[in-house]
């Protein structure tokens, strides 16, 4: 989240070592006002993906809602796609597959980690 033009940094749980972190950017590929960084190497950001203005279920239906947990599905959804390719891979060659096929963003790795997720080629 940003605060007088400083981006928050990353909070727990997804501040953890062993956990994927994911920001979210917007559109035009801008990290998103509310998504954090890592500060000081605390809360490494690892990828990002779509967070703003994303269509989802809402109560009551559908609609747009923004946030790291509309972001989150995208690179889930991804890293199902890459087991179910390569059965019996471990979360670590599918995080090797995840990074790889990032689109590096002209941004600092602090706010996005690799870049935008996408699906590696040959998965879907």
């Amino acid at each position: 989240m940003r605060h007088l033009g400083r981006i928050a940094p990353v909070g727990n749980p997804a501040a953890g070592p062993s956990i994927l972190s994911v920001a979210a950017v917007d559109n035009r590929e801008r990290v998103a006002w509310f998504s954090c960084g890592q500060q000081d190497n605390i809360g490494l950001v690892n990828i990002a993906a779509p967070g703003v203005r994303t269509y989802s279920s809402v109560p009551g239906g559908f609609g747009f809602k923004s946030g790291t947990s509309m972001s989150t599905p995208h690179v889930a959804g991804i890293a199902a796609l890459i087991f179910e390719k390569n059965p019996g891979s471990t979360p670590s060659e599918a995080w090797t597959q995840l990074a790889s096929s990032a689109k590096p963003l002209p941004l600092p790795n602090s706010d996005v980690g690799r870049g935008l997720a996408r699906v590696p080629d040959g998965t879907h």
